[in-house]
């Protein structure tokens, strides 16, 4: 459609003329109305059920939050700017007007949340809820040192089957600290260690083998290279005769994210030429 077309006397207009038509008339999209505060396309109770709208957070209110406690023995004030805050302490709160510049003497609710005395934890977590948490899989600790980390994993290797069969590599693999999406240098070579069965067939391998159900350990040298970086070489002795290797542990200390502060494993090398004829893991 042409822009003449939406007028109502096209022939009147010519697009190449220098002078100005006279008059053009049209009607047009929307109309002004007196007798209304909004277009036509609204419903003319628009913006009586704007005024209705439920109550909820505004621009320009500053809320005034009143708790009490139980005893209703202080009142204390303070300013609240997220009136959403409002909505968990349920009550009466119709002798509150929130334009007044008074205070109210009095108001009553029931809070959301109840102290007590006899439990750690809040109302809203399960009775059991510390004990479970003591009873999480081990594995990293914020508390943990780096040479406590090391000492940990050792010793879960040592006791690789207690309480289950390779339960140990399962710790190991808590503390590994690589990326499982892409390929990882933790045992030297690359390698795609994002599932736990693969990362589990390298550890009983004739290479490392060795820290599975180990005698015994000795602790050759500790180095902090860097301030959140950590190595420490271990010699271990195997169960089985003549079975002695020496391994290399790099940990690192993260520095942001939910791991902050914790240290966990960069690599578990071998101190030698482990995968020389290749790994079919």
């Amino acid at each position: 459609m042409s822009f003449c077309s939406s007028l109502s006397s096209p022939q009147s207009l010519s697009l190449f003329s220098k002078t100005r038509p006279s008059t053009v008339s049209f009607t047009p999209r929307f109309r002004a109305s007196a007798d209304a505060d909004v277009p036509d396309f609204l419903s003319a109770d628009w913006l009586e059920s704007r005024k209705k709208r439920p109550f909820g957070p505004r621009l320009n209110v500053n809320f005034l939050l009143i708790m009490l406690n139980e005893q209703n023995t202080y009142v204390s004030y303070c300013s609240c700017r997220f009136p959403l805050a409002c909505q968990s302490y349920p009550g009466d709160f119709q002798s509150l007007s929130l334009f007044s510049k008074t205070r109210p003497s009095t108001i009553s609710f029931t809070p959301r949340f109840r102290a007590s005395a006899d439990a750690d934890v809040p109302d809203f977590l399960s009775a059991d809820w510390l004990e479970s948490r003591k009873k999480r899989p081990f594995g990293p600790r914020l508390n943990f040192s780096a040479e406590e980390a090391v000492q940990h994993q050792l010793d879960a290797l040592k006791y690789n089957d207690q309480p289950r069969q390779d339960y140990g590599i399962e710790v190991m693999y808590r503390f590994a600290g690589f990326d499982p999406f892409e390929r990882s240098t933790y045992f030297g070579p690359f390698f795609d260690l994002g599932q736990f069965e693969r990362f589990r067939r390298i550890f009983h391998h004739s290479t490392y083998r060795v820290v599975l159900r180990h005698e015994e350990r000795k602790i050759l040298s500790s180095l902090f290279v860097e301030e959140n970086r950590f190595k420490q070489r271990v010699w271990i002795r195997g169960s089985r005769p003549e079975e002695e290797e020496i391994f290399q542990f790099t940990m690192v200390q993260r520095v942001g994210g939910s791991w902050d502060g914790y240290w966990l494993t960069e690599s578990l090398l071998h101190d030698g030429d482990a995968f020389a004829g290749g790994l079919a893991y």
